[in-house]
C-alpha cells in the first residue's frame, strides 16, 4: 500500500474541532501561544520592542565604552593633581 502525503491545515488555518482530533491522535501539537510586544512601557517611557533584543556583544561594547571613558578621566586627574 502506498503511503502519500496529506496536507491536513496551513499555517494560519483555523483548527476545527475534527482537525484537532486527528492531530492530536496523531500526536502532534501546531499550537503555540506568545505574546507580541507591540511597545515597552518603563517608568513612564515608551520604547520600541527593538530595545529588548540586546545581546552580550552589545554588553560587551558598552561596557568598553564606559571603562574607556573612566580610564581617560582617571588618567586626566592623575595628570592634573600629581
Amino acid at each position: 500500500m502506498f503511503q502519500n502525503d496529506v496536507h491536513i491545515l496551513k499555517e494560519g488555518d483555523k483548527v476545527g474541532a475534527s482537525d484537532a482530533t486527528l492531530l492530536n491522535m496523531l500526536n502532534i501539537s501546531p499550537f503555540s501561544y506568545g505574546l507580541l510586544v507591540q511597545m515597552v512601557y518603563d517608568s513612564g517611557t515608551i520604547f520600541e520592542p527593538a530595545i529588548l533584543d540586546i545581546k552580550p556583544e552589545d554588553l560587551r561594547v558598552k561596557f568598553t565604552e564606559v571603562l574607556s571613558f573612566f580610564i581617560t578621566v582617571f588618567v586626566v586627574l592623575h595628570n592634573v593633581f600629581f
